[in-house]
């Protein structure tokens, strides 16, 4: 069954439980009326929906060291990667830190074992907006990054972990 794409706050919170974090990941292969490269968001293990924008607060920014070196290793694609926290409003990122963007923040399985802002590992945020931008680029933005703590976000240390990993072709942040 095809997933919904949700795009306001207002569609989101009535496909999730507010109250509990979603996992959102870049989906290489979903495709509406042409247009591909949305961010899937699971919520309990589940696909809940599909977005092209979605803003999070109380964020961690989670990769399985073991299926990165699945995809160094076998050069195939495979989710892996995750930004983690809980579904807020547009205005909630906005007044974070006097508005604004934020920073970007990317991941490359083949450079670097963690999410990476200004040349620097992150690890939480206090808030993130993921967006596909018109041109199909999709950004992450964060504000109140911190840089420590690494080796607590990895999905192998993570208590929740098994709800979060799968291998499917073509999907990764």
């Amino acid at each position: 069954m095809t997933k919904k794409i949700a795009d306001s706050f207002l569609e989101q919170i009535e496909l999730i439980d507010p109250t509990k974090p979603v996992s959102c990941y870049r989906n290489l292969n979903r495709r509406l009326n042409g247009e591909k490269g949305f961010f899937s968001v699971k919520q309990g293990g589940i696909v809940k929906f599909h977005t092209r924008i979605i803003y999070l607060r109380n964020v961690d920014f989670l990769v399985n060291e073991r299926l990165r070196q699945k995809v160094i290793a076998t050069r195939s694609k495979n989710v892996h990667a995750f930004v983690r926290g809980y579904v807020c409003t547009p205005a909630e990122f906005y007044e974070v830190n006097s508005g604004g963007f934020g920073e970007g923040v990317a991941y490359n399985p083949y450079k670097t074992a963690h999410f990476m802002s200004q040349d620097k590992p992150c690890d939480t945020a206090i808030v993130c907006m993921l967006e596909r931008l018109w041109n199909g680029k999709m950004m992450v933005y964060a504000k109140g990054i911190n840089f420590h703590n690494l080796t607590e976000n990895h999905l192998d240390t993570v208590e929740d972990r098994g709800m979060m990993v799968e291998s499917v072709a073509q999907h990764m942040l």
